[in-house]
């Protein structure tokens, strides 16, 4: 049997299943993320809402099951004609297998589609060699 990934923009009204898993990605990697458990754990419905909303959440999917994310903002905060991916994360059973890759290519797809982003920035925490390996 094939194992099943697909990626696709969330809907605001996915918050729960997102939510579930940034608190996850947040409490393992609490220095890789803008944001901090303490904080976000004790945010409303609403605000969760408007985070995938606002940052274009993508979700990672292995058959029906949230397993990663991305996102991304526009304008960048380094430039008003670029993007700036954002929440990238990838459940750890589900890492090195190219699924990141797979999802930075359905955010750029959709950049490129929806704005008039001329580039994409790439930035993460120094301390995220990870991430470093996938922006390369």
């Amino acid at each position: 049997m094939q194992t099943l990934y697909t990626t696709r923009l969330l809907s605001p009204d996915e918050w729960r299943i997102f939510k579930d898993l940034r608190l996850s990605a947040l409490q393992e990697s609490p220095n890789a993320f803008g944001g901090t458990y303490s904080d976000e754990h004790i945010q409303e419905e609403s605000w969760w809402r408007a985070f995938i909303q606002d940052c274009h959440i993508h979700g990672l999917f292995h058959e029906t099951n949230l397993i990663g994310m991305i996102g991304y903002i526009y304008p960048s905060k380094y430039s008003d004609d670029r993007a700036l991916p954002v929440s990238v994360y990838i459940q750890p059973g589900f890492r090195g297998h190219g699924l990141s890759k797979m999802m930075m290519d359905a955010i750029k797809g959709h950049i490129m589609k929806t704005t008039s982003a001329v580039g994409i920035d790439l930035d993460h925490a120094h301390d995220n060699k990870r991430a470093g390996i996938v922006y390369e």
